[in-house]
């Protein structure tokens, strides 16, 4: 086991092995760490290797583009889309994804506060991934 890989591993088991796993979590991740920042990011990233926290840590940058902050899920999955080079239906798929695999590596105050942070439809993305 890679120290800090819980949450690739967790990824990789709901997506698969031919999904580029690196570029769909900072993809997916990326565009929430203006609004987690402090505990709530700290928490995520310590589920991630310690090159990916790196990267996401960054926050401004992310898969060589600016990174927006969403205001909503709409905005989410289409940044999401964007990011990742992939039409916002296959982006959603892996939005929900890493959101759902996310919530099972944290433990359930470490997944409230990040839902707490979050515009109201994305924190309802985040509780509802499966």
């Amino acid at each position: 086991v890679r120290p800090g890989a819980d949450l690739l591993d967790a990824v990789e088991a709901r997506l698969g092995s031919e999904a580029d796993l690196h570029k769909v979590v900072l993809g997916v991740l990326a565009p929430l760490c203006s609004a987690l920042d402090g505990a709530p990011l700290g928490a995520l990233l310590a589920h991630l290797p310690l090159s990916l926290a790196r990267e996401l840590a960054q926050r401004d940058l992310a898969l060589n583009a600016r990174v927006r902050a969403p205001r909503g899920a709409g905005d989410y999955v289409l940044e999401v889309a964007r990011l990742v080079l992939h039409p916002p239906a296959r982006a959603a798929t892996y939005a929900r994804a890493v959101l759902a695999a996310a919530r099972g590596v944290l433990t359930a105050a470490e997944s409230q506060a990040i839902a707490a942070r979050l515009p109201a439809d994305l924190a309802e993305l985040w509780r509802t991934a499966r």
